[in-house]
């Protein structure tokens, strides 16, 4: 009997390259939102401490100058961090659509995988079957040349 050949082994290999591809944009983007967080993190560092300094120069004693440089940093680190929110939200859209994505190609990628196991089962089958068939005909003919 000939070597087992499943027939849609090329587009099995294609889904499988399709479905890696997909999960590495779904890990992009996760990474991309990990620093997003990080940024947020380091900013409200840097917004405490821009508050503990403004603290501080009023309690000395200050211009209105300082004070409104001070209140502009603090603006701008809320700024900052109000942006860097709206992109995590974006952000959080994307991998969930990805995600739906890389479900949906896994699904495809097991089905096939699932045919090609039954086209195996079956191939396998016909090889017993075949083997079978041999050893019953090898049988026949020994009891026939041996009456």
């Amino acid at each position: 009997m000939k070597k087992f050949a499943f027939s849609l082994e090329k587009l099995l290999q294609y889904k499988l390259q399709l479905l890696d591809s997909q999960k590495i944009i779904i890990s992009l983007l996760v990474a991309e939102k990990d620093r997003a967080l990080k940024k947020i993190d380091n900013l409200e560092k840097g917004l405490i401490i821009v508050k503990f300094e403004m603290q501080a120069i009023v309690s000395r004693g200050t211009t209105i100058d300082k004070i409104n440089q001070n209140k502009y940093k603090i603006d701008n680190y809320y700024t900052q961090i109000k942006g860097l929110k709206n992109e995590i939200k974006l952000l959080e859209v994307k991998i969930d659509l990805q995600r739906d994505i890389v479900v949906a190609a896994s699904k495809e990628v097991k089905s096939i995988e699932k045919l090609k196991e039954q086209k195996i089962e079956e191939y396998e089958h016909g090889l017993r079957k075949a083997e079978e068939e041999r050893i019953g005909e090898y049988v026949m003919q020994k009891q026939f040349y041996s009456v």
